[in-house]
């Protein structure tokens, strides 16, 4: 019997002591012997290490190769065969769940030649591409960009590695798709 007592004495007395020392800090705040300072920048209650999904979709419905696109995102003449030198536009068609009324997200890719090796990468790893406001649970968007490719490349089959991610839901969708690099008459 002793040897339960002193457990329970033993918790109590740290109980006391706990309620002392937060009794005697909340005193010291009171009185302005100790200051509280609060950044704005600082997130007390950063949940991001919680294991819970967030939830949404982000689908590509569609991808093209295009010689140009319109201003209201038409693909005008799908191909995927350039020459050197040519720009070779691409159209991505995406659906994507609004969180909060909102939905952003950022693009990346890298082109690799036909030997696989990287020969351009354009990343903009925090850079949103698309951000927009919605009333819909779901919102279809289109992004299109460019690049242009020169020197003396290597002709054949190369491939485009596009990477959508919405930073919302933290969800990220990819895809490969090839075209072919012909050389100027």
């Amino acid at each position: 019997m002793n040897k339960s007592g002193g457990i329970v004495t033993q918790i109590l007395i740290m109980l006391i002591v706990v309620v002392a020392t937060s009794a005697t800090v909340l005193i010291l705040i009171q009185t302005g012997v100790l200051t509280v300072r609060a950044d704005a920048d600082t997130n007390i209650l950063d949940s991001s290490f919680l294991p819970y999904a967030k939830e949404g979709h982000l689908l590509i419905k569609n991808f093209q190769f295009c010689t140009d696109i319109d201003a209201r995102y038409q693909c005008l003449e799908p191909k995927d065969t350039f020459k050197i030198g040519e720009k070779v536009y691409f159209l991505v068609d995406l659906e994507s769940s609004v969180t909060d009324g909102a939905v952003k997200l950022v693009k990346n890719y890298r082109i690799r030649g036909p030997d696989g090796k990287v020969m351009l990468e354009a990343n903009a790893k925090n850079t949103l591409n698309f951000e927009t406001k919605s009333v819909k649970e779901k919102e279809r968007i289109k992004l299109k960009d460019y690049f242009i490719p020169v020197g003396k490349l290597p002709t054949g089959e190369y491939t485009i590695e596009l990477t959508i991610n919405n930073i919302l839901i933290e969800q990220k969708v990819q895809l490969s798709e090839t075209f072919e690099l012909e050389a100027q008459p």
